[in-house]
């Protein structure tokens, strides 16, 4: 009977250096069975990336995934230039449809969904627009009551529903990639990919 031992380390460096953060993910692992030793060294990612305010996005150079909201996200090694929704506030992520009326008077505006009250306002005479309602989980359309000053009331249905590709009105949300496939398997011949003559 031989006497067997593994050893295994992760390690995730980063740094900062200005408006640029540096991440890396790497792992080691050593098997030694007997007189015989097996060793490696993997670099699972190393990538650089910074916000781009003005654009509410993150440029991302090195190895990264190219985000989708219906497939598996295709891992890459490049450039890529990507809007974030970490980078809007809580109000304006996620979808939720703009709710449009006419009050009469200064009116409070109520927004029930299943039943439960989801948003509440008051509104000048006129006409409104409500866009920084909170996105909801749940689907079900949207029972608006508009309450006059007078006590009068004004009742409108708004259908919703709830679909990973939808975005709020206005809102432009988007991924621009450059670069080449990068398997998660280090193993995976290279030569499966088209290259020029």
């Amino acid at each position: 009977m031989t006497d067997s031992d593994s050893y295994y380390l992760s390690l995730r460096p980063g740094l900062n250096i200005g408006p640029w953060r540096i991440r890396n993910y790497s792992t080691w692992n050593r098997n030694v069975n007997g007189d015989s030793a097996d060793e490696s060294w993997d670099s699972l990612y190393t990538y650089a990336q910074r916000n781009i305010i003005a654009l509410k996005s993150q440029l991302t150079f090195g190895d990264s995934t190219a985000p989708s909201e219906l497939f598996d996200s295709v891992p890459f090694r490049g450039a890529q230039l990507a809007s974030d929704d970490d980078m809007l506030p809580d109000s304006l992520r996620g979808y939720a449809p703009v709710v449009r009326g006419i009050a009469r008077t200064n009116a409070q505006v109520i927004i029930k969904q299943n039943g439960y009250t989801i948003y509440q306002s008051y509104v000048s005479p006129g006409a409104f627009e409500i866009t920084d309602m909170y996105p909801t989980g749940s689907s079900g359309d949207l029972d608006v009551t508009i309450k006059e000053a007078d006590g009068s009331e004004q009742h409108q249905t708004v259908a919703f529903a709830s679909l990973p590709i939808l975005q709020r009105e206005g809102r432009l949300k988007y991924s621009v990639t450059s670069g080449q496939y990068r398997p998660y398997e280090s193993d995976i011949d290279k030569k499966c990919l088209p290259r020029p003559p």
